[in-house]
């Protein structure tokens, strides 16, 4: 490894306190409700108590299916979702994937639609020049604008400049364009 990547410190990416909230509370919050549904149509005291089980059993493996996915990455990863070293050599990392600026063909925050956490959660998705996509997990806790800044802040300085170019062409008058 580099020595002056070990001499920069990293820029810590964490979490948006209020989107963690958020999501936890939809995503536990979501089973609890299923489950509530589901024993109080069993308890057949109502004339809507079919519909209630329905419900309940139609939104049970989808609010398991995204506490599933969303769970253990944050208590594995803690707050932090990636890092940023800046410099000439710098580059992104996660603890399991990096990608060096230098490297970068384009960069965004986007659904992954061919992985299953991609349809629910939105990644920092990295394509590089040798044709590979790196994703970085955000799990809808990063506002786009923050991501927008930290981009422009301390990667897109050392980007290739088709890399650079192609990143101001996606805004224009401060609108994203597809």
């Amino acid at each position: 490894m580099n020595t002056t990547l070990l001499q920069n410190r990293p820029i810590k990416i964490k979490m948006n306190p209020f989107f963690f909230v958020w999501l936890f509370m939809v995503t536990v919050g979501g089973i609890a409700l299923s489950i509530f549904l589901i024993g109080y149509g069993f308890q057949f005291k109502s004339s809507y108590s079919l519909i209630s089980i329905f419900v309940g059993i139609v939104t049970l493996p989808f609010s398991m299916l995204t506490t599933i996915l969303w769970v253990p990455s944050f208590f594995k990863r803690g707050t932090t979702l990636y890092k940023i070293y800046e410099g000439e050599n710098g580059y992104i990392t996660d603890g399991k994937r990096q990608v060096a600026f230098k490297d970068i063909q384009d960069i965004r925050l986007n659904l992954y639609r061919p992985s299953l956490q991609g349809l629910f959660y939105q990644e920092l998705i990295v394509s590089t020049f040798d044709n590979r996509v790196v994703r970085f997990h955000t799990f809808n806790t990063l506002k786009p604008l923050d991501v927008k800044q930290h981009i422009e802040k301390y990667v897109i300085p050392y980007m290739h400049p088709h890399a650079q170019e192609a990143w101001f062409r996606k805004f224009t008058n401060g609108r994203i364009q597809p």
